[in-house]
């Protein structure tokens, strides 16, 4: 099957499952959620009441979701830190370093530092640690000129104290299918949207009922700004390190794979594409991954093979440069629509100077 066992789960959730296993997975899934969800209460209300909060000396900005997997937290994280950059800012971000092996970075870190950090701009500090406070500290104690932090993935990280809650929601799948884990995506009740202070919708283009989305964001939060984006790709980058146009794979067949948390989201970036192999989120790929996706892209005609920058963190050192189908890895953006970029970071920007007061 050309698919994880994740993407397996998210079609039982959904119902695309069909079958008596599906049947008793979604019971039991559904006998479950409802422990689940009086957990996240109760931790919110303590977290609400302050007990176990611990605040940097910084203002700290949370860029977060509702939904496990995929809603482009990444774009989103690298457009505030290079908006903030500019702006003559030094943040660092804070990222818990999801499934990296000790003292080691993981895919994520990697990428964002890749990203963030090319030549001829100031560095972006990119620390990756469960404890965010204890990892803010230890930034502070290194980089002293650091004038505020982005926590990548924070909103159900309430440990610490944050200036600026911004929760993305995906514009085709915002609700996680209604119900929190393990029956649906969603990490807590969306009760928890009211402590946001803003939201962006993602992928706005992509077909979701975004007026939709907004109606039931106000029965939870009736005063959060609601800003749209989209995720474009900007180029695309070979693994001889050249950058082609974002317009550079039209006319080709195009084979794409990924091990990340919304695969099927980046699969539509690329209509038409003539294969796909979809991984499970945060995979460790090996050599006998590479030769997979060489043969399926084979089997299926492609002329390149297309991935994600996370995924190129992994695979690119197994390749060998020159032999197989070319693998090439979209460099993806957030674009807003109108004046929503501007504003929202202006309203970042100054709940942050508030936090210095």
């Amino acid at each position: 099957m050309n698919d994880s066992f994740e993407q397996y789960g998210l079609r039982v959730i959904s119902g695309a499952e069909r079958g008596v296993r599906a049947g008793l997975m979604r019971f039991g899934f559904g006998a479950v959620s409802p422990i689940y969800a009086m957990v996240m209460r109760g931790r919110n209300a303590k977290y609400d009441r302050g007990i176990g909060v611990r605040r940097l000396p910084r203002p700290v900005v949370s860029v977060g979701n509702m939904t496990t997997g995929g809603t482009g937290k990444t774009p989103v994280v690298r457009w505030l830190c290079e908006r903030l950059r500019d702006a003559g800012e030094r943040p660092a971000v804070l990222m818990r370093g999801y499934r990296a092996r000790g003292g080691e970075r993981g895919d994520e870190q990697a990428m964002l530092e890749g990203l963030l950090n090319r030549e001829g701009v100031p560095p972006v500090i990119v620390r990756a640690e469960a404890d965010r406070f204890a990892g803010g500290t230890a930034v502070l104690a290194d980089y002293s000129e650091v004038g505020a932090f982005v926590m990548d993935d924070g909103f159900q990280h309430r440990r610490l104290a944050r200036d600026f809650d911004l929760v993305l929601l995906d514009a085709l799948e915002p609700f996680g299918f209604g119900r929190v884990l393990p029956r649906g995506l969603l990490r807590e009740p969306l009760s928890g949207l009211r402590r946001a202070d803003a939201i962006l919708i993602t992928r706005a283009d992509q077909g979701g009922d975004v007026e939709a989305i907004v109606a039931r964001v106000r029965e939870f939060n009736a005063t959060a700004p609601v800003f749209r984006c989209v995720h474009a790709h900007v180029g695309l980058r070979s693994s001889e390190d050249v950058l082609h146009r974002a317009d550079a794979l039209l006319g080709m067949r195009v084979f794409a794979f990924a091990g990340i948390g919304n695969p099927e989201g980046f699969g539509r970036e690329f209509a038409g594409h003539v294969g796909h192999r979809w991984f499970g989120d945060h995979w460790d790929y090996d050599r006998d991954d590479l030769a997979t996706i060489q043969a399926e892209a084979k089997q299926a005609g492609a002329d390149v093979i297309v991935t994600t920058e996370k995924d190129w963190v992994k695979i690119g050192p197994l390749l060998n440069v020159g032999t197989g189908i070319p693998i090439w890895r979209a460099e993806l953006a957030v674009r807003f629509e109108g004046e929503d970029e501007a504003a929202l970071f202006e309203l970042i920007r100054g709940r942050l100077k508030l936090g210095r007061t």
